[in-house]
């Protein structure tokens, strides 16, 4: 059923811990305990988000819905890199992924949903309860991994098509963080929030200044 999040966890490793739970979401397809493979399935979606988040360094709210976290991991890998600049066809791309990305995200959202109603760990379910009819929850399941083998396949892509230079500072976008945020001082120094992030996170730096440029260029039109 999790063939694409099995193939994850053989070419990684288990480097996103995916193994034990998908484990569990198997043996409930097995036993057909639809509830628990919904649940299962959102657990697949929010470790592989939670773990490149980490990776990559970016901050998210203990409490996110599982849409929200789809939609900030994908985010994090710039989905037009490598591609020729030439207006139409960057236009073009961008509505593309704009269209896959709600879809995208309905999808996820859908699948905490229902795990949230028939999922027996979700807030506990009496012996009367009418569990989701087990085709349901197997195409959940294909959902869910179709969202994890997505979600790999944009950081695979990403880490292919990604230049090895170091990010390049930008002294509008250093001026508008340190008017944003607050120094820091430690021991009589004073760090700008622009150094900070340069330093501390250049790919978010990086991440952070593409998307400052293409307001300021939205703004300009």
């Amino acid at each position: 059923m999790f063939v694409k999040t099995n193939d994850i966890v053989e070419r990684t490793a288990d480097r996103y811990r995916l193994k034990r739970t998908l484990i569990a979401a198997e043996a409930a397809i097995e036993e057909k305990e639809s509830g628990l493979v919904i649940g299962h399935s959102k657990a697949l979606i929010e470790s592989v988000c939670k773990s490149m988040l980490d990776e990559y360094r970016v901050e998210y709210a203990a409490d996110i819905k599982i849409a929200n976290l789809a939609k900030k991991t994908a985010g994090i890998f710039s989905l037009a890199k490598g591609v020729e600049k030439e207006g139409k066809t960057v236009e073009a791309f961008k509505k593309i992924i704009s269209s896959a990305t709600n879809h995208f995200e309905t999808a996820v959202q859908g699948i905490g949903e229902l795990r949230n109603e028939f999922c027996p760990l979700a807030h506990g379910k009496s012996s009367d309860h009418i569990p989701l009819d087990m085709h349901y929850a197997e195409f959940i399941a294909k959902q869910a991994d179709s969202i994890v083998g997505f979600i790999f396949d944009l950081r695979e892509s990403y880490l292919t098509a990604e230049p090895k230079s170091e990010p390049v500072k930008n002294s509008g976008f250093d001026e508008f963080l340190d008017s944003e945020f607050d120094s820091v001082v430690i021991y009589e120094d004073t760090y700008l929030p622009s150094e900070i992030l340069f330093n501390v996170a250049p790919n978010m730096y990086q991440s952070v200044l593409e998307e400052w440029e293409e307001g300021m260029e939205d703004s300009v039109e």
